[in-house]
C-alpha cells in the first residue's frame, strides 16, 4: 500500500472542517440548554469527519 501526498485542496478542506467545529464548540458555550449534550454531538462529529478523511487519505 503506497502512500500519496494530500493535495492543497484537500488540506484546506481539512484545516476549515477543525475551525468549523472550534466555532461550532464554542458557540455552544453561549447557547441556553445541554451544553454538554451539544459539545458530546460536536465531538462525535468531528471524530466521524476525521475518520472520513483519514480513510480517504488511505483509500486514494
Amino acid at each position: 500500500m503506497g502512500f500519496g501526498t494530500i493535495t492543497q485542496t484537500e488540506m484546506q478542506v481539512a484545516q476549515a472542517l477543525t475551525m468549523v467545529t472550534i466555532a461550532a464548540w464554542l458557540a455552544a458555550g453561549y447557547l441556553r440548554g445541554d451544553t454538554r449534550r451539544i459539545r458530546v454531538a460536536i465531538l462525535v462529529l468531528y471524530l466521524i469527519g476525521v475518520v472520513a478523511f483519514v480513510l480517504y487519505g488511505l483509500v486514494r
